[in-house]
C-alpha cells in the first residue's frame, strides 16, 4: 500500500517534468538553425562590422534582460527578434517614402492614434500586412511561452547572467559615436540607424527651443499680442512653394527654355537669388524656414523633425502675423496633411484652414500647378463675403522627381520643341518648368479677370534644386539620395534657387536688385515689406538684422548678431523654450 501511495503521488510530478518538445534533439537543431539564420539576417541588414557588432550586442543585451524577467530564453530571443524585425520593416517603409531611416524621434513625435489612422487610410496594404504580421508574431510567442519550460535559475543567477552579458556588450556601443549613423545610404542600416539615434535624445534637453542663444533670464515673459493695423486694405497674398525649381544662371551652361524666364523673374524683370538649406529633397525644411523665419541648421541632427518639434512653440510665424493684420490664412498642401504631422504644425503657426489631398481630392500626388492654383482661386472666392484679405500658401509637385515620364503629354503643341539638353531627364525637367510657367501666367490672368478691383501680391520661391545627374555637381543624384548634401558648405552652389516678388493689380515694394543672395529665413520679412504692412517690434528687429547681415541669416558673417536676435526672441516669448 505504501508503494502504491508513493507512485500515485509522484506520477503527476513526473508528468510535469516531462521533456519539452523544444528540448528534444529536433528542437535543439531547429533552435540552432534559427540562431544561424538570425545571425545571417543581422549581417545582411548591417554588413559593416562597426554597425553589426553594436546591433548584435544590443540584441543579446535585450534578450538577456527579457530572459531575466521571464526565465525563458527561447521566448526572450524570439520576442527581441520580432522587435528587431518590426523596427527594420518600419525603417524600410520610411526609407521608401522619404529616403531616410527610422529615428527615435519618429516614435516620440509621430506615434499617435491620429498617425495610425492616417497610415491605415493612406497605405492600407502595408498597414494591414503589418497588422497580420504582428498578430502572427504574438500567436507564435504565446505558443512558445506555453511550451517552453522556465529555467530553474534563481533571481540572483539570472541577474548575474544579465550583468555579464551587458558588460560584454557595453564596449561595442562607443563604436556608434565613432562611425555615426547612416540614415540615407540605402534601405539597409535601419537597425543601427535607429539605435544610434538614441544618442540624439540629450539634444532635447540641451537646447532651449533648439536655437542657439546667449544667456537667458531664469524666467521668460509671455509673448505680447501682435499689433498690426494696416491703414487700408492690404493686398491678398499668395506664397507659392515652387517644387524643385532652379532658375537659369545658377549653372550657366544649362540651356533653359526661354519661355521659363518670366516664371522666375520679379515685377522688375530681375531674377533674385535665394539660398535654401537642403538639396534634392526634404522640402519641409524650406517650408519651415519660409514660414517661421528660423534656420533648420540650428537643429543639428534633429533638423528632419523640425516641424513636429516646433509645433506649438512659435508665436510670430508669418501666418500668425498676417492673421493679426486681418488676413484669413489658408494653406494648400499636395498630400494628406497628417503626413509627418504637417497639418498640426500648420495649425499651430496660424493657418485657419488646411486644404490637403483629403480635401482637394487631387487624383495623384503629381498634378500640374494649375490644379493647385485652381484651389487658390476657390479660397479667394470663398473669402469674398468676409471682405478680409486672404493669405494663401500653396505648393505643388509637378516639377518634382521622378522625371522618367512625360507629364501631361497632351499639352505639347504641334511642332513644339521638347528637347534642350540632350539628356532625357533634364529635358523632362525643362518641359515641366515650361508647363509651370504657363500655369503661373494663366493664374495671374484669372486673378485679374475674376477679381478686377482686388490687389494681389505673389511671392514664389524654389524649395531646392532638382537631383538631376546632368547638374554640374559631383554625384548630384546620389548626394540627394544619400543625404550627403548635409556635408556641404552652407554656402555651396547646390543650395541656390530663386525667389520672385510679383503682383496683380498691385505694384509690390521690391528690394534693390544688386545681385546679393537672400537666406530662406528672411523670405517672410521680404514678403511683409513687399505687402507694405506695418512693422511691430519683431518685424523691426528682423529688418535690422537683415540689414546687418546683408540679407543672410544662417550664413550671416556676424553670427553674434543672429544669436543676439534669437536670445531676444526667446526672452521676449516669441519662441517658447522647453
Amino acid at each position: 500500500m505504501r508503494e502504491t501511495r508513493v507512485s500515485a503521488i509522484e506520477a503527476p510530478q513526473g508528468a510535469a517534468l516531462a521533456q519539452s518538445p523544444l528540448e528534444t534533439r529536433m528542437g535543439v537543431w531547429l533552435t540552432a538553425a534559427a540562431a544561424v539564420l538570425w545571425a545571417l539576417f543581422l549581417y545582411d541588414t548591417e554588413p559593416d562590422w562597426f554597425n553589426f557588432l553594436p546591433v548584435a550586442a544590443i540584441y543579446l543585451a535585450l534578450t538577456a534582460l527579457l530572459f531575466a524577467l521571464t526565465k525563458r530564453w527561447r521566448f526572450a530571443a524570439l520576442a527581441v527578434a520580432f522587435f528587431f524585425l518590426f523596427v527594420n520593416a518600419a525603417a524600410r517603409v520610411k526609407f521608401a517614402m522619404v529616403a531616410m531611416a527610422l529615428h527615435i524621434f519618429d516614435v516620440m513625435f509621430h506615434a499617435s492614434l491620429t498617425q495610425a489612422a492616417f497610415f491605415y487610410a493612406t497605405f492600407p496594404k502595408i498597414a494591414w500586412t503589418a497588422t497580420l504580421a504582428v498578430a502572427l508574431g504574438v500567436a507564435a510567442l504565446v505558443w512558445l511561452w506555453k511550451r517552453e519550460r522556465p529555467v530553474g535559475w534563481s533571481a540572483g543567477w539570472r541577474l548575474g547572467a544579465l550583468g555579464l552579458v551587458w558588460l560584454a556588450a557595453a564596449p561595442t556601443l562607443p563604436i556608434f559615436s565613432v562611425y555615426g549613423a547612416d540614415y540615407f545610404h540605402d534601405h539597409r542600416h535601419g537597425l543601427s540607424a535607429f539605435f544610434n539615434s538614441f544618442r540624439d535624445l540629450p539634444a532635447l534637453w540641451r537646447h532651449v527651443a533648439l536655437v542657439e542663444t546667449g544667456p537667458l533670464p531664469e524666467t521668460t515673459s509671455d509673448a505680447p499680442p501682435i499689433v498690426c493695423k494696416p491703414g487700408e486694405k492690404p493686398p491678398h497674398v499668395v506664397l507659392f512653394l515652387s517644387e524643385s525649381s532652379m532658375p537659369p544662371g545658377v549653372y550657366p551652361g544649362l540651356p533653359f527654355p526661354e519661355e521659363t524666364r518670366p516664371f522666375f523673374a520679379s515685377a522688375d524683370g530681375a531674377i533674385r537669388r535665394l539660398r535654401v538649406e537642403t538639396f534634392g529633397g526634404a522640402t519641409w525644411l524650406t517650408d519651415f524656414a519660409s514660414l517661421t523665419g528660423l534656420s533648420t541648421r540650428d537643429l543639428g541632427s534633429m533638423y528632419n523633425f523640425v516641424m513636429p518639434f516646433m509645433t506649438g512653440r512659435l508665436r510670430h510665424a508669418l501666418p500668425q502675423y498676417l492673421s493679426a493684420c486681418g488676413y484669413d490664412t489658408s494653406v494648400i498642401y499636395p498630400v494628406p496633411g497628417e503626413f509627418g504631422g504637417t497639418a498640426r504644425f500648420y495649425k499651430s503657426v496660424g493657418f485657419d484652414t488646411v486644404v490637403d489631398q483629403d480635401v482637394h481630392k487631387a487624383p495623384t500626388d503629381q498634378e500640374r500647378d494649375a490644379f493647385y492654383y485652381g484651389q487658390a482661386i476657390k479660397r479667394f472666392e470663398a473669402g469674398r463675403a468676409s471682405g478680409r484679405p486672404q493669405f494663401v500658401a500653396l505648393s505643388s509637385m509637378g516639377t518634382h522627381a521622378p522625371w522618367d515620364f512625360r507629364l501631361d503629354p497632351k499639352a505639347v503643341k504641334p511642332g513644339e520643341r521638347t528637347t534642350w539638353s540632350g539628356d532625357a531627364e533634364m529635358d523632362e525637367y525643362f518641359w515641366r518648368l515650361v508647363l509651370a510657367a504657363r500655369d503661373r501666367e494663366a493664374f495671374k490672368k484669372e486673378l485679374a479677370a475674376k477679381f478686377p478691383g482686388e490687389k494681389f501680391l505673389i511671392v514664389a520661391y524654389g524649395d531646392h534644386q532638382p537631383a538631376l545627374k546632368k547638374l554640374p555637381l559631383r554625384d548630384a543624384a546620389e548626394m540627394a539620395g544619400d543625404g550627403k548634401w548635409a556635408e556641404l558648405s552652407p554656402v555651396a552652389k547646390a543650395f541656390e534657387t530663386y525667389y520672385q516678388i510679383d503682383g496683380v493689380n498691385y505694384a509690390p515694394k521690391l528690394p534693390k536688385d544688386d545681385g546679393r543672395i537672400l537666406d530662406i529665413s528672411n523670405l517672410s520679412t521680404m514678403l511683409i515689406e513687399a505687402a507694405r504692412l506695418p512693422r511691430d517690434e519683431y518685424v523691426e528687429r528682423r529688418i535690422e538684422l537683415l540689414k546687418t547681415c546683408n540679407g543672410l541669416y544662417a550664413t550671416c558673417g556676424d553670427r553674434q548678431a543672429v544669436v543676439d536676435f534669437q536670445t531676444w526672441m526667446v526672452a521676449r516669448g516669441w519662441l517658447a523654450g522647453r
